[in-house]
């Protein structure tokens, strides 16, 4: 008897198990609370206050369900505590949305051209995506310019949204290898270091200088034109195929589209190149080739590209240059193609490279400097130009170049490193000489500040030597 009641009531428990009590749904949970917010935040119009809009994906609310909006409002409060002060600014949510993500894709490059695609920032400020897919431990990505940020780690929002909101005052990033890796710093972004909210003193700099100014709010021209384009058919095949190109992963889906909208159009450059990246990404080497330059002769043969054109072709540009999986022998095509855009210093530097890789280094150096001269905040023009003089065995050309690049960077304590060991790589009589020395050394010292930790400037400094008598 004793033996059967035991049995009873283990069955028993067992049923329980197996029909629990229903629980409240944690996506509902989230989008109540989403439309609340919605209805409460509103810009304030103050130049003193950085509204953001908030758009977490079904993702983040289903993984955090009632405390989703708890959580995003906790990490806008952590960026005006801590960025705050340092940039002059006051954080605050000026509205929510919805961010309208393809669910489970997990792939962070993907999501961050779906929030440029998807969201509009209307009345505020910047806009801060949130997806709770997994793409990654602390994943997520800024385009100061575009004024977005995608915060792709839902276990740590906090965290997520102050990195990525340190980027719009131009913070930078420490990876693994970096020198400003090992500091205990929000910037150090790698699941090695133990969080923190702090922000290390080089990035400190960095930001202050940049107090009180957001960058500037540039159009986004990509998701323009693909919202031009409209939903019906060609504008669906369109959307899919370029996000499948632009994604890290699921390019064999982006060859239907793609084929859709050649049947349409045989000369479609927009379609030609998602048909050849998505090939060249399967290894499809030579019908890749072919149909990037397909889509380069068609833009060069075209009055005025549009901005879907203008991003295909400096797509392929940037390939050729370093003959990315054979594709070198596109240099001259894709040279032709960047000729029918407005020349601004990305186009002048793909140019210059274009021509600097075939050997006519005169020509690539005025196409530098002009990309320069447009951009002065702009360093890759400059180290191009230093790469130009070793090329070239230039020893004034490569200083001109390390000069450049440390004037329109003056806040980056590794520029200066980098030059230092270069120099003695390359050129260690210049670098020795009473013309650089003290430049020299000046620069290892103030990475030695700036990274107390790194080897690397102590090592430098003895291998200058001693001053010449």
């Amino acid at each position: 008897m004793r033996a059967r009641a035991t049995a009873a009531v283990l069955l028993g428990l067992v049923a329980g198990c197996a029909a629990p009590v229903p629980g409240p749904d944690p996506l509902e949970a989230g989008l109540l609370a989403l439309r609340a917010l919605s209805g409460r935040a509103k810009p304030d119009a103050d130049p003193s206050t950085v509204d953001l809009l908030v758009a977490p994906d079904e993702a983040f609310l289903r993984a955090l369900g009632a405390d989703a909006i708890p959580a995003l409002e906790r990490a806008v409060a952590t960026v005006d505590r801590v960025l705050g002060p340092e940039c002059g600014s006051r954080f605050r949510i000026g509205g929510a949305t919805l961010f309208a993500s393809t669910p489970d894709r997990g792939d962070d490059r993907r999501l961050l051209w779906e929030a440029r695609l998807r969201l509009d920032r209307g009345g505020c400020d910047v806009v801060a995506a949130f997806t709770g897919q997994r793409c990654g431990e602390r994943a997520g990505a800024a385009e100061p310019h575009l004024r977005l940020l995608l915060c792709a780690d839902a276990t740590d929002p906090e965290r997520n949204l102050l990195h990525e909101a340190c980027h719009l005052f131009g913070a930078q990033d420490y990876p693994r290898g970096h020198p400003g890796y090992a500091l205990a710093s929000v910037m150090s972004y790698d699941s090695d270091q133990p969080r923190t909210l702090a922000i290390d003193e080089p990035n400190l700099a960095r930001i202050r200088a940049r107090r009180g100014a957001l960058p500037e709010a540039r159009p986004d021209a990509v998701a323009a034109a693909l919202a031009a384009a409209g939903l019906d058919p060609r504008g669906a095949a369109l959307l899919g195929g370029f996000l499948c190109a632009e994604s890290r992963t699921g390019h064999a889906e982006g060859l239907a589209p793609a084929e859709r909208l050649l049947a349409a159009d045989p000369g479609d450059p927009v379609a030609l190149w998602i048909a050849g990246e998505c090939r060249r990404v399967m290894k499809e080497h030579p019908t890749a080739a072919a149909l990037f330059t397909r889509c380069l002769k068609v833009v060069a043969a075209t009055e005025s590209p549009d901005a879907l054109a203008r991003h295909a072709t400096l797509e392929i540009a940037r390939l050729a240059v370093d003959g990315v999986d054979g594709l070198a022998p596109l240099r001259a095509a894709a040279e032709a193609a960047l000729g029918s855009f407005r020349v601004d210093a990305e186009v002048l530097d793909l140019l210059a490279s274009l021509r600097a890789r075939e050997g006519d280094f005169g020509w690539a150096e005025r196409r530098y400097r002009a990309a320069a001269a447009v951009d002065p905040s702009a360093v890759y023009p400059w180290k191009h130009i230093a790469a130009l003089g070793k090329a070239w065995a230039d020893p004034v050309l490569w200083l001109a170049g390390w000069r450049g690049a440390m004037a329109a960077d003056p806040l980056d304590p590794l520029l200066g490193a980098r030059w230092v060991e270069d120099g003695l790589k390359e050129y260690p009589e210049l670098i020795r000489s009473s013309d650089c020395r003290k430049d020299a050394l000046a620069a290892l010292a103030a990475a030695e500040r700036a990274f107390p930790g790194w080897f690397e400037p102590a090592r430098l400094r003895a291998a200058l030597g001693p001053a010449r008598r």
